[in-house]
């Protein structure tokens, strides 16, 4: 599978180097640095050890382009992603619709506001017309 390795030429040019002196400073040929860098052939360890050193990067960003702290904002949003998901799952899930309706609603109130509209709902519980087995002749 070819590599995406389009930034290694631009690191060579930006550091000022040919294709041969880089060739010289790993021991390979010319032909091994062009194909590093049209991603036709992986680079081993060494050579990605030493790549880093001489363009003054991490090896990852030899390796994929990306930094390794672009590749930790990308594992950190993709994770927010998924904890979202999984939360708007379980709630539809789990939570009724008349409760699903109430927590946008909740949402906007402050912690004394929440406090105060469970008070309410807890009171409505207490009234025998609003409970869920309600007995017509009960009063």
């Amino acid at each position: 599978m070819p590599l995406n390795n389009g930034h290694l030429r631009e690191l060579r040019i930006k550091a000022k180097y040919t294709q041969q002196e880089v060739a010289d400073i790993l021991g390979v040929t010319k032909s091994t640095i062009s194909k590093y860098e049209k991603g036709l052939r992986g680079i081993n360890s060494s050579h990605l050890e030493k790549l880093s050193e001489l363009y003054k990067t991490e090896p990852i960003f030899i390796l994929t382009g990306k930094t390794s702290k672009e590749w930790q904002d990308r594992i950190e949003k993709e994770d927010g992603q998924a904890q979202e998901e999984e939360r708007a799952y379980w709630e539809s899930v789990l939570l009724s619709n008349a409760v699903r309706s109430l927590t946008p609603l909740l949402d906007k109130l402050n912690d004394e506001g929440q406090k105060k509209a469970v008070e309410r709902v807890e009171e409505l519980t207490e009234i025998p017309k609003y409970q869920l087995h309600h007995d017509p002749d009960e009063k």
